[in-house]
């Protein structure tokens, strides 16, 4: 199983008010906000109040967002997107735990003489209706149909997935229609992104949530040299992990350069352009995503 690992570099924007100290479960260096005017990049937001209306954002990028700013995003995208249920922060492990990353998606195939769903690539939510894709996940083979999409999943040996006390059941929901940019090249991967329309809404819980986009003006801000972003998937761990993992995994890798890049990547995708973002673990092996 090849399951296409999602790029979480969350864009959001910020604002300077927040609530009062009391309630403020924060670092000393960051404070809490209304989810909606949080402008971190390259990170997760954690939820600084019961209700996960309010997240931890760095005081250094606090600024107040000029008039109409913020309304254009709130019309597309949910209000709550980016936040996770998951107050612990994880490092040093790999292993995901469960609502740490709500938007993933698997999506589920059917094959001719194949009496059940093979689930090959991922994909993130971005509203209540549409996940977020690669272009070649809708093509990976002629005898494959793209059928269901899957939300709130995390082991995919187990029909209910349990932490402790709290249990939750997977979503699957039927795909209506499906957009692939028109300028994709199956052999470059320029432009490797599509989208897809489910046909009835996502009922958004603790485990189930959308991922922010840039918006506006902050949509040509570029990542850094070096920045980190953070991969998450059910993908291959390593060469000899040859069906994928079966539970949802994440790990940070570092931006490349791109003239760096194209000297790692197979020739056929070189070469690396603007609008792609190479990136590399631990192996110095390229991982490379389109903006």
């Amino acid at each position: 199983m090849s399951v296409l690992q999602i790029i979480t570099a969350v864009i959001l924007i910020l604002d300077s008010i927040h609530i009062d100290a009391d309630e403020m479960l924060c670092p000393s260096d960051h404070i809490c906000v209304p989810a909606a005017n949080c402008g971190e990049t390259g990170d997760i937001l954690y939820p600084c109040n019961e209700n996960y209306t309010h997240v931890c954002c760095s005081s250094s990028n606090t600024i107040v967002p000029a008039a109409g700013g913020i309304e254009s995003r709130i019309s597309v995208f949910p209000s709550d997107c980016g936040i996770v249920s998951v107050t612990d922060r994880i490092t040093g492990g790999e292993l995901a735990a469960m609502g740490q990353f709500p938007w993933m998606a698997l999506l589920g195939y059917t094959q001719r003489g194949i009496n059940f769903m093979q689930f090959l690539c991922g994909g993130s939510i971005i509203t209540n209706n549409h996940i977020l894709t690669a272009a070649h996940c809708i093509s990976i083979d002629p005898s494959l149909k793209l059928q269901v999409v899957r939300l709130g999943e995390h082991n995919l040996e187990t029909k209910k997935d349990c932490e402790g006390t709290v249990c939750t059941t997977y979503v699957e929901i039927e795909v209506e229609r499906i957009i692939v940019h028109e300028g994709y090249n199956n052999k470059s991967l320029e432009n490797d992104i599509a989208i897809i329309k489910l046909q009835k809404s996502i009922n958004f819980t603790e485990y189930i949530r959308a991922i922010c986009l840039p918006f506006d003006g902050i949509s040509d801000r570029s990542i850094p040299t070096g920045g980190k972003l953070t991969v998450s998937g059910w993908g291959k761990t390593d060469s000899a992990n040859v069906g994928g993992s079966l539970k949802l995994m994440y790990t940070v890798v570092n931006v490349w350069d791109n003239l760096k890049c194209n000297n790692s990547v197979p020739p056929k995708i070189r070469p690396i352009r603007e609008t792609q973002i190479c990136a590399n673990g631990k192996k110095e092996a390229g991982f490379v995503q389109r903006r």
